[in-house]
Order: C-alpha cells, then sequence, then structure tokens
C-alpha cells in the first residue's frame, strides 16, 4: 500500500482486515508502492514511485522484505517507475523494468539468492523501439520473461538472451500485469487499467481480466517466508 507492505486477511461478511507489516520512509511525500512479488527463496520484493507519474522524479526505490527480518532492506534507488519484478527459474537472475516514458528499459542483474543481494546491472530489453511500455512481468518454464505493454495492448515474450519471441495482443490499450496460473500453469491471465475519463466505446473491456492460452507453461510462484531449504529442494 501506500505506506508500507500489508498483510490482508479476509473477514466475516466480505470485509478485509490490513495488518501491518513493514513501514516505509519514503524519500518525499506523495509516493506509494507499486510493483512486487517474492523472490524463490520466499523474501518479498517490491518498488516505489511517486503518485504523479508525470513529474518524472528519480525518488523510486526497491525493496526487499524477508521473514523475521523486522523491516525493509533498501536494494535499488534512483528509480522512476520500478516495475517488471522477476526471477529466473533458478532464482540467479533477477529482472526490474522501469516503466516510465523517458526510461521505457528492462534490465537484468545477477541476484544472491544466500543474501537476497542483486549486482552486475545490464540492460536486458531497451523497450523505447518497441510497442508498448513494460509493466507487469513473469517467468514461464523455459526461462522466457513475459511483459506487458502499456499502452499497447500487446504481452510480449523475450527469450532469456532478450530476443522477443511473440506477442500477444489483448482487446483493451493498457495490460498490466500477466501470471500463470490454472491446473497445468498454462493459462496467461492479464489484468488491465481503465483510466478515468476514457471513451468506453472504444475500449469496453478495459478494467477487464483476460486469459490467454500462450502455448508454455509457468512454474509456481514462492510464497512469503518460504524457508530458503525448500526453495533449493
Amino acid at each position: 500500500m501506500e505506506s508500507g507492505v500489508f498483510s490482508i486477511e479476509p473477514r466475516d461478511g466480505g470485509r478485509l482486515a490490513a495488518t501491518p507489516v513493514a513501514q516505509v520512509a519514503h524519500a518525499t511525500a506523495g509516493m506509494r508502492f507499486n510493483d512486487g512479488r517474492c523472490d524463490r527463496q520466499g523474501r518479498f520484493v517490491a518498488g516505489t514511485m511517486l503518485l504523479d507519474m508525470a513529474v518524472g522524479a528519480r525518488v523510486g526505490c526497491v525493496y526487499s522484505l524477508e521473514a523475521g527480518q523486522g523491516g525493509l532492506r533498501l536494494l535499488l534507488d534512483d528509480l522512476i517507475v520500478p516495475n517488471g519484478l522477476a526471477w529466473s527459474p533458478d532464482g540467479r537472475t533477477m529482472y526490474l523494468s522501469d516503466s516510465h516514458p523517458s526510461v521505457q528499459t528492462i534490465w537484468a542483474f545477477d541476484y544472491d539468492t544466500d543474501s537476497g543481494t542483486p549486482s552486475n546491472r545490464r540492460v536486458f530489453v531497451d523497450m523505447n523501439p518497441l510497442p508498448g511500455r513494460p509493466d507487469g512481468a513473469a517467468i514461464d518454464a523455459d526461462g522466457c520473461y513475459w511483459i506487458c505493454g502499456n499502452d499497447a495492448g500487446l504481452v510480449h515474450r523475450f527469450t532469456p538472451d532478450g530476443k522477443l519471441d511473440r506477442s500477444l495482443a489483448v482487446p483493451v490499450k493498457k495490460p498490466a500485469m500477466c501470471a500463470f496460473g490454472g491446473p497445468k500453469l498454462d493459462t496467461l491471465f492479464v489484468t488491465s487499467i481503465r483510466p478515468g475519463g476514457i471513451d468506453l466505446s472504444d475500449q469496453p473491456l478495459a478494467g477487464g481480466v483476460f486469459a490467454l492460452r500462450p502455448g508454455t507453461q509457468g512454474i509456481e510462484e514462492p510464497s512469503f517466508g518460504l524457508s530458503f531449504q525448500s526453495a533449493r529442494s
């Protein structure tokens, strides 16, 4: 949420209870968390951004939360809109993008699975010449990186060496996040954004969730707090 990481639990009557897990001291006012997911060892990693994206302020950070750690650990800073977090199947490569129109880049990092520390940042994909801004992402069983092409109505698949392999269309302009699911993990679920004031006659399905059959399978995502031993077995 805006002020930190929370645990959400269902209550009677369809209500939800939010319990603070870790708070953050943002670099400036008007910030919130954006994209987050667990690494293969069960640490929760998430990025922050300024709510007013148009400002383009490089105040975004990426934090890690480890079960029993007691607080957030800073991993990366100097970002505008950190997004697209994902890990290779062996957990040793971390992917991260910046969605801001002035950046539109996906990076790969070496990732120390023992300490949960990224290093050796390098450009994985420069999305400036490609359709869509990089948004939410997922990894499949082949180690390929799927990312939503926001504003282009596409979901792109990149091979581990950064080559564009295919692009799947959805019937909206702003796909936002993708994740594999279903009994065989062969369905790619894609969320989308319905911006305020849009012409719904142009995009009647904006804000919908879509299910695609991409012809490949995902891998099971770890739960927060997963033990290191079980993560490696």
